[in-house]
């Protein structure tokens, strides 16, 4: 079927026609017929989110005065070749133009769509045997499509021309841009001229910001080309992966040039040649009169800078990446007053002048410029390039099922934005985002904006190398879980490692990287949460905050440094308010620390589970000229090893080290050895270890502080400057409720420690708006994530196959927690964690306060080799119910997250780790616990005894009720023998305050008292 549109055939003042949302399959076509002399005041023509299969888009004939013809967020699809009556197309199109007209203020945009071709060779965008004429301040463009095309011998834009007329005509103030494209595989050309090109008269060509993969040549015009008058043709900053088989840019003959210019500048190509071309021009010209002809900064991966075939009558200009811009390498020269070398070569436009390249009419601008123009709520299952030769780029409730690649250098502009809010990153799809590989060109600024994620299991996100001063980059709200190990791409070398977040290579001088209330979840083996390869480098005020950020692993790394820390000039490194869980270690740096002038800090944050040290420097660490690095209010719950380790000296010169309101179980907090040198401090103030307030210097040094004679020992009392705050940012220090808050010195001070730089804004919290958590009538055989204040969690009619989440109430709401687990089976070796607090700050224990309480039911549940683990301290008021439940296991279960549990040899169904009950009551009714395994055990107390700690009256002790029929199974000699059954404690005794012990992994009742 074809339908044709006569739009030359309108009368009015404005006719629109538009075709939104429609399907075309089979060899259907739609054709939009123009004609020049219509009687139409403007015509406005939109062809959006249409879908071609197999089907054709055909503009012809000449458009009338004021046409609008947008072509955008259209899927093409091809398998076969589409044919047209009255048009010969010779190969496979998508849009197939014949006499194209776009004159007197008109413009053609397509932008935003997708090409895909499977058919063999393909012209994607072809006119048809005649000229494409762009005249009279009119504007023909291609912008931000996307092209997936199988054949290496296809073309994208084909303008063909005749015998007797050019491929294009631009002229009188018109402009033809090809911007902002993505070619995802290798094809003939992406441009190709079949016939002479003229460009005239105030015109300009630009071929900007596209990234391809290797070509015979991205712009071919296999005739001559013609520059006349004033006008401009451009290729710039665009980035080509691999080598063109000819040149990047081949002009087949001779090249005209009056009072004209033609600028090759600023492309990339990834590519080991040593022999690339990136422009070539076959014959000289006798017609050459003040033309210029440009090539600049081309630059080749491999090093150095691509060569040039250019005849010597051009008497080109050519430039390396060293030298200051020149306007015709970035301006229309026409209509532009000056270019601003000191703001990476930015134009200011002459009168006429449009846009940042000052072209003779207005381009549209790119997606992602304003919040109407973010791409929103679609699927992508093709690799996206996103912000490729344009200023901005923003996604909006996209999923990705493919990688996303943001290079910020290749963006255009001086201000580059990039925006993904609320996408979701699944099947291996994976972020990246990447800077400089060098130091950023001066004048550029990037602001990066990654909020409300979603990355589940086999993708991650990737930040990497340089970013101008001023730069932010920030991932704020996301959750990001990694079951598996996360294979990123082979050009980032981690070393066999692996992390949900990766920083690599990543160096800040003067600008600011920023992770903050975000999840990140990795239970793969060796798992890493962040992982910072290359080391981290920040300078100039450089900053790297880690912010609220929540931690958990199967006892791996929290975040890894591979590579040291280098802070210096007022540099910030900071871990505040955040949580690791189940850790082997926090935050593990491998390579030396070197900190001058600068802050390391951690502040309150809390170390829970975790298997070993919380912080380990695995080398040096150095403070010089004024640094700080300040440990506060943080919390560790391990009774066997100390909060901080360094394997190497830690060294401090006219610098301060301050340890103030740490908590650890630990008799000792630090192993270091601390050399301190002239007007360096040791300060500590108000630290307990192992449950013991430390108050005098030798107290100190037996935490493992180091020599008594070292160290200056602050009161709880005493709100000290320089204990408290980065003194050369602090004018002052005074206390205020309770708290030694630091005033900061005007302009030197940031933050509540007063350090060189303070953490960037962030956008208000989105959060979970209802608190609550619901999973309802599914099968879950992947981790989930309960989000971070939740106050109720509800798992109805779940299956859990083979998983083993964790509820962790610490992350939860602060003012009281309801977790309600009905009718859940546990299946193939999956394992539900409650866990409480380490009793130190995040589990509420404080008296009065039960409005923190937790109420847990458990009722319902199946367990075929499953098990329900309660670990650590709940809070005051809280009460645990385990009620009506069939739980069996006949084997065992491995318990992940219980490191060196003895508990799983025993295929135990419920285990008690470290369980702590203040005033708060378990009660466990009507459950039947069954073990077939010889051996096992049911009922496991693992770890500390279990703790029942009770006050007041009868009510409010810490009890545990139980009415439970447990049954074992055990089979004797050869395992086929005789079975026993024993059941252990009377089904009358219904509510009984009762201790218990552990005898051979058994529980066993003792009288009550």
């Amino acid at each position: 079927m074809s339908l044709t549109v006569l739009a030359g055939a309108m009368t009015g003042d404005v006719a629109n026609v538009t075709f939104d949302g429609c399907t075309w399959r089979d060899g259907a076509s739609l054709v939009l017929a123009g004609k020049a002399d219509s009687a139409v005041g403007s015509l406005n023509i939109a062809v959006t989110d249409n879908t071609f299969e197999d089907a054709l888009l055909s503009p012809d004939g000449a458009f009338p005065p004021h046409t609008n013809l947008t072509i955008s967020g259209n899927r093409f699809t091809l398998t076969r070749r589409v044919s047209r009556p009255g048009s010969a197309l010779w190969k496979a199109s998508s849009v197939a133009m014949n006499g194209v007209v776009v004159t007197n203020h008109s413009a053609v945009v397509l932008s935003g769509n997708t090409f895909r071709s499977v058919v063999g060779v393909s012209s994607v965008i072809c006119v048809v045997d005649s000229t494409l004429r762009v005249s009279w301040d009119s504007l023909f463009a291609v912008m931000r499509n996307t092209f997936a095309v199988e054949d290496d011998k296809s073309v994208i834009i084909h303008l063909g021309g005749s015998q007797s007329s050019p491929s294009l005509e631009a002229m009188n103030n018109s402009a033809v841009v090809v911007q902002g494209n993505v070619v995802s595989k290798p094809v003939a050309y992406i441009i190709f001229f079949e016939q002479a090109v003229r460009v005239e008269s105030l015109s300009a060509v630009v071929f900007q910001g596209n990234l391809m993969q290797g070509s015979a040549a991205a712009l071919y015009a296999s005739s001559s080309f013609y520059v006349y008058y004033d006008s401009w043709v451009q290729v710039s900053g665009n980035l080509c992966r691999g080598s063109p088989g000819r040149a990047f840019v081949l002009v087949g003959r001779s090249l005209s040039l009056r009072t004209s210019a033609v600028s090759v500048s600023g492309n990339q190509f990834t590519s080991d040649s040593k022999t690339l071309t990136a422009l070539r021009i076959r014959r000289g010209s006798s017609d050459l009169t003040n033309g210029v002809v440009m090539a600049a900064c081309n630059a080749v991966s491999s090093g150095g800078e691509a060569s040039y075939m250019i005849p010597s009558a051009y008497n080109p200009t050519i430039r390396s990446c060293s030298d200051p811009c020149i306007l015709a390498a970035s301006c229309f020269p026409a209509y532009t007053a000056t270019a601003a070398v000191s703001d990476g070569c930015a134009c200011t436009c002459a009168e006429g002048g449009h846009g940042e390249h000052c072209l003779p009419v207005e381009v549209p601008k790119s997606r992602g410029g304003d919040a109407d123009s973010c791409v929103r709520d679609v699927s992508v299952i093709e690799e996206v390039n996103a912000g490729f030769g344009v200023s901005a780029a923003c996604y909006v409730g996209v999923t990705f099922a493919a990688d996303v690649v943001v290079a910020v250098a290749a963006m255009s502009g001086s201000a580059r934005n990039v925006t993904l809010t609320n996408c979701t990153f699944e099947g291996g799809a994976s972020l990246y985002v990447v800077g400089w590989t060098f130091d950023p060109p001066a004048g550029l600024q990037v602001d990066v904006l990654l909020s409300g994620l979603k990355v589940r299991s086999g993708s991650g996100v990737l930040v990497a190398n340089r970013y101008p001063p001023g730069s932010r980059v920030t991932l704020v709200d996301s959750t990001l879980i990694a079951e598996t190990r996360v294979a990123y791409r082979s050009a980032y070398d981690l070393g066999g490692a692996s992390g949900c977040l990766v920083l690599y290579g990543v160096s800040l001088t003067g600008s600011a990287l920023t992770v903050a209330r975000t999840q990140v979840v990795a239970v793969f083996n060796d798992a890493v949460g962040v992982l910072a390869v290359g080391g981290v480098a920040l300078s100039s005020r450089g900053a790297l905050y880690l912010d609220r950020l929540s931690v958990q692993t199967a006892l791996g790394l929290g975040v890894s440094v591979e590579g040291g820390v280098t802070a210096v000039a007022g540099s910030v490194l900071a871990f505040v308010d955040s949580h690791f869980l189940l850790c082997r270690h926090a935050v593990s740096v491998r390579g030396d620390v070197s900190v001058s002038g600068s802050a390391l800090e951690f502040v309150r944050s809390d170390f829970a589970s975790t298997q070993s040290y919380a912080v380990v420097f695995s080398s040096a660490v150095g403070l010089s000229g004024g640094a700080m690095l300040l440990a506060k209010e943080n919390m560790h719950d391990s009774v066997s090893k100390e909060m901080l380790y360094a394997a190497g000296a830690v060294t401090a010169t006219g610098s301060t080290l301050s340890f103030v309101r740490n908590q650890g179980l630990f008799p000792r907090m630090l192993s270091v050895s601390v050399s301190l040198a002239a007007e360096a401090h040791l300060r500590v103030a108000c630290n307990r270890a192992d449950g013991r307030a430390l108050s005098t210097a030798d107290e100190y040094a037996a935490a493992g502080f180091g020599d008594a004679g070292g160290i200056d020992v602050v009161g709880c009392d005493t709100c000290d400057k320089d204990t408290y705050c980065y003194a050369p940012g602090t004018a002052s220090a005074n206390e205020q409720g309770g708290v030694c808050v630091c005033a900061c010195s005007s302009g030197s001070g940031h933050g509540e420690a007063c350090v060189p730089v303070g953490e960037p804004a962030l956008p208000p919290a989105g959060g979970t708006a209802s608190g609550v958590f619901l999973l309802e009538g599914v099968t879950v055989g992947s981790v989930f994530v309960v989000p971070n204040g939740a106050r109720e969690v509800t798992l109805r009619h779940v299956v859990l196959d083979g998983v083993s989440p964790v509820i962790y109430v610490p992350w939860m709401a602060r003012d009281g927690v309801r977790i309600v687990v009905q009718d859940v089976s546990l299946r193939n070796g999956a394992v539900l964690y409650v866990m409480g607090g380490g009793g130190l700050r995040g589990a509420g224990m404080a008296e009065g306060d039960e409005g923190r309480s937790v109420e847990l039911s458990v009722c319902g549940m199946e367990a075929m080799n499953g098990a329900i683990v309660l670990k650590g301290a709940f809070p005051v008021g809280s009460a645990l119910t385990i009620t009506d439940s069939l739980l069996v296991s006949v084997k065992p279960t491995p318990l992940v997250y219980l490191p060196g549990s003895g508990s799983s040899p025993y295929a135990p169904v419920l285990v008690l780790s470290d369980l702590r009950l203040v005033r708060s009551m378990l009660i466990v009714s009507g459950v039947a616990l069954v073990s077939v395994l010889t051996g096992g055990r049911t009922v496991v107390v693992d770890g500390a005894a279990l703790g029942l700690v009770g006050g007041g009256g009868r009510a409010g002790r810490g009890r545990v009720w139980r009415r439970v029929r447990v049954v074992r199974e055990c089979a004797r000699g050869g395992g086929g023998g005789r079975g026993c059954v024993a059941g252990v404690g009377e089904p009358s005794v219904r509510r009984a305050r009762v201790r218990v012990r552990r005898t051979g992994w058994r529980l066993t009742r003792l009288p009550s008292s």
